[in-house]
């Protein structure tokens, strides 16, 4: 997943820093055993929003990525799992 800023460019994220990714599932219980198996370090799994239907729920995680590869790796783990259907 590439970031893209103003006028289509790369912006420039310092390292390390805390990254923040938005989950958006059907199962918060899923989600958060998702979290707690792919991601070994500490991090933040906080309840964001339920939809309108309550069909779908989000929660925002953050953890500390020491580097852009270690921030890109996380989210390619938890894109791969069934139970997350998006990350933004």
């Amino acid at each position: 997943m590439e970031i893209l800023g103003e006028n289509n460019e790369k912006p420039e994220i310092e390292y390390p820093c805390d990254w923040e990714y938005r989950l958006i599932g059907r199962s918060g219980d899923l989600i958060q055993t998702a979290v707690e198996t792919l991601i070994p370090k500490e991090h933040n799994l906080a309840f964001s929003h339920k939809s309108k239907s309550g069909k779908f729920i989000s929660f925002v995680l953050t953890v500390h990525v020491q580097s852009e590869e270690e921030r890109l790796s996380y989210y390619h783990m938890l894109n791969e799992t069934q139970v997350i259907m998006q990350i933004l």
